[in-house]
């Protein structure tokens, strides 16, 4: 007899994460409500959120939402379960750490989110040319002037001396 784990999942829908996307992750036996989901846990049952914070409700204060996330991972613990996240993978006390951390992200907006930055710069063959043509300068030849001219013969596009250093080898 093969011994699987049995999941036990808990999603929660607030702004910073919605149940739809933690619900593609999550595929044991799903809960919405807290209380359900401890009637249900069972010695050796792992009990799964998308991400740490969500265990803490996703509402209400920051002081209130790690009330709440220790009283629930406790009570997780007194009925024999294993706690676990999915994004980031974490378990123990790796997880309760993140968990406070991310409960404080939270009510600064900053959960779940992540930057994009900036698309990166494209240049046509004729462009990246004229950029190899003068970089790295040449012996004699000050950085501005080098930059300034690549800017000149392939304008409007412009390049930056920390630019090239970082792209152009």
């Amino acid at each position: 007899m093969v011994d699987k784990p049995d999941f036990r999942d808990l999603i929660v829908d607030c702004k910073a994460c919605r149940a739809k996307l933690q619900a593609e992750f999550l595929d044991g036996s799903t809960y919405t409500d807290f209380e359900p989901l401890l009637r249900s846990v069972r010695k050796g049952n792992i009990v799964r959120v998308y991400r740490p914070f969500l265990l803490g409700g996703g509402k209400g204060s920051t002081h209130k939402q790690r009330k709440v996330w220790a009283e629930r991972a406790d009570a997780i613990k007194c009925k024999g379960g294993k706690l676990a996240s999915i994004d980031p993978p974490l378990t123990g006390a790796k997880l309760a750490m993140f968990a406070s951390v991310e409960i404080s992200n939270v009510a600064r907006g900053k959960a779940g989110k992540t930057k994009k930055g900036k698309p990166p710069k494209e240049y046509t063959p004729e462009q990246w040319a004229v950029i190899r043509k003068h970089w790295p300068r040449r012996h004699g030849v000050k950085i501005r002037e080098a930059v300034e001219t690549i800017n000149k013969a392939i304008a409007p596009r412009k390049v930056s001396a920390a630019w090239l250093y970082a792209n152009v080898k």
